[in-house]
């Protein structure tokens, strides 16, 4: 997973802004850690000359949160619920984890 960095503009402020490192999944899907919660999210590349590493987040979409109060490298935490998304098939993580619990967070063991 190559490492980027999104930058999180508010409209209300958009003088106020944050930028997160991250790590790209595909070409247009993030994940990143956030006050101890992982979000996958969608992303748009900025693209500015030499500046290739930056993004912002798609506000057309939402983001969902893959685990919360982790503790520990991001980096690592990141490798390992990607490793386990990628090893289960969208039909069983939706009857797991989506039907299973409705609440909007999958957790995962990290």
């Amino acid at each position: 997973m190559d490492k980027i960095f999104i930058l999180h503009v508010w409209e209300e402020k958009a003088e106020s802004h944050e930028i997160t490192p991250a790590w790209l999944v595909n070409s247009n899907t993030a994940v990143y850690l956030s006050y101890c919660t992982v979000f996958l999210v969608r992303v748009i590349p900025i693209r500015l000359g030499h500046l290739t590493h930056y993004y912002v987040e798609d506000t057309a979409t939402c983001g969902i949160h893959l685990a919360q109060d982790v503790d520990g490298d991001p980096e690592l935490i990141v490798a390992r619920i990607i490793e386990k998304l990628r090893n289960v098939s969208a039909l069983d993580w939706l009857a797991r984890d989506v039907l299973g619990g409705m609440t909007g967070l999958f957790e995962f063991q990290v």
